[in-house]
C-alpha cells in the first residue's frame, strides 16, 4: 500500500505492516500505516474444487488481489483490498483517507487513483477564484509542492506563495497575506474559510462539494496537472560539518541549477532534526533530474568523507 509522510515523500509500505507504524527514510518522522483491511463476500461456485487447507484457511492470489478462503464447503471468500483497490471494487465515487489525527487528508478518485495535497488545493482554489471566493489571488504552500503546481496556478493568474516546510508556516503566510486556500502535498490542506489549521474532514467535505456542484466524477476534475518528476536523496554528515558552504557543493549545485534552467528546479536544505542533506530535484525531463541530483548528492558525500 501507498502513504504519505509529512514531508510529502509516498512511502511503498508492505501489507503486514497496516495498523502499525513506519519511519520515513527521507525525514525520518515517524508515519501511521492505517489498517486497511477489508472484508467482502465473493460468491464461489458451488462446483468449484475444494481446497486442502491448514487452520481451515489458506491465502491465493487472484488479479494481483490478496483473499482467505474460509472453510472447506467454501461458499464465499475474504478479499484483503487496499484503499484504492476497495474503491473500485465497491464501485464507490471516491475514497476519504485521513491520518491519525485528521489534520491531513488524502482522496482516492473512483478510478483508484490517489490525489495528493497539490492536487486538492488547486481544484479548491481554481474554483474560488471563479466564484470570486479566492483571497490574495493564489495559495500559500510549502517548497516541496510540484512545480506543475505552480505552472497551472500561473496559467490562471494566480499566485503561489512558498514557505519552508511546516503547516505552521503556510499559516503564518496566510494570515500575513490574507490568504484563505493553503497547505502542503502532504494532504495537510488550510481552509481559513472555515478553520484556523488543516482539517482533512473540513477538506473532504470542500471536494465533495465540488464533484456534487460539477456535475463530474471525482476522476474527471480531482486531477487538476500532471506533476513534473521529482526525486529526492539524503546525505548524512557529521555533526559540526557545513557541507553547503564548500566552494565544491557551491559549484555542484550552480552547474545543476543551470542545467534545469527553464525546465525544473532544485532544493538543497539542512534537515531541521538530524544531520542530512536533503537533495530534491524536479523538472521536465526525469533522466536530467537524476543525473543532476546525483552529481550534487555525490560532491556533498565527497566533501564529507
Amino acid at each position: 500500500m501507498n502513504v504519505f509522510c509529512r514531508c510529502g515523500k509516498e512511502l511503498k509500505v508492505p501489507d503486514e505492516y497496516a495498523g502499525k507504524r513506519v519511519r520515513c527514510p527521507a525525514c525520518q518522522q515517524t508515519v501511521d500505516v492505517p489498517n486497511v483491511a477489508v472484508a467482502t463476500t465473493v460468491p464461489v461456485a458451488s462446483s468449484a474444487k475444494p481446497l486442502s487447507m491448514s487452520a481451515g484457511r489458506s491465502r491465493q492470489v487472484c488479479h494481483e488481489v490478496d483473499y482467505q478462503i474460509v472453510g472447506d464447503d467454501m461458499q464465499m471468500v475474504i478479499v484483503e483490498l487496499d484503499p484504492q483497490e476497495t474503491v473500485v471494487a465497491e464501485k464507490a465515487d471516491l475514497g476519504i483517507c485521513l491520518d491519525g489525527d485528521a489534520d491531513r487528508v488524502h482522496i482516492i478518485d473512483n478510478n483508484g487513483k490517489l490525489i495528493d495535497g497539490d492536487q486538492i488545493m488547486a481544484l479548491i482554489a481554481r474554483s474560488w477564484a471563479r466564484q470570486g471566493r479566492l483571497r490574495g489571488d493564489g495559495l500559500v504552500t510549502t517548497v516541496m509542492s510540484n512545480l506543475g503546481l505552480e505552472r497551472l496556478l500561473e496559467g490562471d493568474g494566480l499566485k503561489t506563495i512558498r514557505t519552508q516546510v511546516g503547516d505552521r508556516y503556510v499559516v503564518e503566510a496566510m494570515r500575513d497575506g490574507n490568504y484563505n486556500v493553503g497547505g502542503e502535498q502532504s494532504g495537510h490542506v488550510v481552509l481559513s474559510d472555515f478553520v484556523t489549521t488543516g482539517d482533512g474532514t473540513i477538506t473532504a467535505l470542500q471536494v465533495l462539494s465540488e464533484i456534487v456542484h460539477s456535475g463530474r466524477t471525482a476522476a474527471e476534475i480531482c486531477h487538476q496537472f500532471d506533476p513534473l518528476p521529482q526525486l529526492l536523496q539524503n546525505v548524512r554528515f557529521q555533526r559540526g560539518q557545513q557541507p553547503l558552504t564548500t566552494d565544491a557543493v557551491k559549484a555542484a549545485i550552480s552547474a545543476g541549477e543551470e542545467k534545469l534552467n527553464g525546465s525544473g528546479r532544485l532544493l538543497i536544505r539542512e534537515s531541521g532534526t538530524e544531520p542530512v542533506i536533503r537533495v530534491m530535484g524536479e523538472g521536465e525531463d526525469p533522466d536530467a533530474v537524476k543525473a543532476v541530483v546525483g552529481e550534487i548528492c555525490d560532491t556533498i558525500e565527497a566533501q564529507v568523507a
